[in-house]
């Protein structure tokens, strides 16, 4: 038995990761539409950049701009929140 890893994340650990998701989640809300949209179909939903071009009738370039804008604004968002940075990165 030893030899079977023990993937359970402990109680804790689960604790931290809902409240992480909970706080990514609060600042996906802040994003203006379009930026919440594209990170939400290319993340969540899982489409392809093809199949998120075709929904939001924009080029597969925009798509892409959109997520690294996005990408950019929510890392800023979390960066600047306190409470995430202490959570995520070890003391």
């Amino acid at each position: 038995l030893d030899l079977v890893p023990n993937n359970d994340i402990s109680t804790e650990e689960k604790i931290e990761k809902d409240i992480v998701t909970k706080l990514v989640q609060d600042k996906m809300g802040q994003l203006d539409t379009i930026y919440r949209k594209t990170l939400w179909y290319f993340y969540i939903d899982q489409f392809s950049l093809a199949e998120i071009s075709s929904i939001m009738k924009v080029s597969i370039g925009t798509v892409k701009s959109r997520l690294f804008r996005a990408k950019a604004r929510l890392k800023e968002m979390l960066m600047a929140d306190a409470s995430i940075v202490e959570s995520v990165l070890p003391a």
